[in-house]
């Protein structure tokens, strides 16, 4: 008979974040086996019928979901046979749900009397999650707004990596740094924003990610750099470490903070921001944070260029992996 384990981590590891959440998960030796969604085996088409249905839907009519479907349901299927030779745990946890199918959910919480979800994005981006909520134990949201406790649904942020790395704090190369997916509704602010930072003389780096040539190629100029590459967390760190600002745009549809503010209070870095709601954090210090559209933009050089305002260690070890961690596997609230 297999024994209970303490953890099992069901998530997608986008650029890499699964992976650092298990290195922090060693660090607290925590026993944990992992679920990756991307970890099935290569699809392959069941049969020659397959294949020519696929070919003639996309080549004749545009279709491109049968053979998504598909592949999806060869990813659940595949996952569902690796979770069938684990045995139980004291609790799964499953981030960011809209990857997983609700059937391929319901079997996990047979396998723990213990399922819980985390949400790393607004649900109204993803109202099909709304049917799966229902299915878990407890689920947390990183925005606020999400939250309601009658429903099951609590408020926890995102977090900081808290195993120990080397990191000197000397190592400065950029004075502004911004990095994100290309989205019309947040380019036109990056635009006046790169304008006002020339303007001061001060260096930046804007690197968006976008897979449409047409976008990049229409939008490339001076001071925006664009790739077809997805930066994995780890080399995002890296130019983390590199400068002494990060910029933050949110989406409109949630006010959950990204991991950019936590990042920040980790390698002591200031922040600029459109998301007025970190003035309601404990960490948050007009010295190290400029809201954009609250803070005059006239003492936008004056907000870089002067010191760094340190935050309580009591402060920051609340957003720390660790103190997530155990938050999320509490037995109460």
């Amino acid at each position: 008979m297999k024994t209970t384990k303490p953890l099992l981590l069901v998530m997608h590891n986008f650029v890499g974040l699964g992976e650092m959440m298990v290195k922090n998960l060693q660090y607290l030796q925590v026993d944990a086996d992992v679920l990756f969604y991307g970890d099935a085996t290569p699809f392959r088409y069941a049969n020659l019928g397959q294949k020519v249905k696929s070919f003639v839907l996309k080549k004749f009519f545009n279709n491109k979901n049968y053979k998504r479907n598909l592949q999806e349901q060869h990813r659940t299927e595949s996952l569902m046979l690796s979770l069938s030779k684990l045995g139980t745990y004291e609790n799964i946890l499953v981030i960011n749900a809209e990857y997983f199918e609700t059937h391929f959910i319901a079997e996990l919480s047979k396998h723990t009397e213990n399922l819980t979800g985390y949400h790393w994005d607004g649900l109204k981006r993803n109202p099909e999650i709304a049917e799966k909520i229902a299915l878990f134990s407890r689920f947390f949201v990183f925005d606020k707004a999400d939250a309601d406790e009658e429903k099951n649904i609590f408020f926890l942020p995102n977090f900081y990596f808290d195993y120990p790395e080397d990191y000197k704090k000397n190592h400065v190369n950029y004075d502004v740094l911004y990095i994100g997916t290309y989205m019309q509704e947040r380019f036109s602010k990056l635009l006046a924003i790169r304008d006002s930072l020339r303007k001061i003389h001060l260096k930046s780096k804007i690197l968006l990610i976008s897979f449409d040539k047409k976008i990049s190629k229409q939008h490339s100029s001076e001071g925006i750099e664009f790739s077809s590459q997805i930066i994995d967390y780890p080399e995002n760190l890296e130019l983390v470490k590199q400068s002494k600002t990060l910029l933050d745009l949110k989406l409109k549809d949630h006010n959950g903070l990204s991991f950019r503010f936590f990042e920040a209070l980790k390698y002591e870095k200031k922040i600029i921001t459109d998301n007025e709601s970190v003035m309601n954090y404990p960490f948050y210090r007009p010295e190290n944070i400029f809201i954009l559209g609250l803070d005059p933009s006239s003492e936008l050089e004056r907000f870089i260029s002067s010191p760094y305002e340190p935050i309580s260690e009591s402060i920051r070890k609340e957003y720390s992996f660790s103190n997530w961690y155990y938050t999320i596997t509490s037995a109460s609230l």
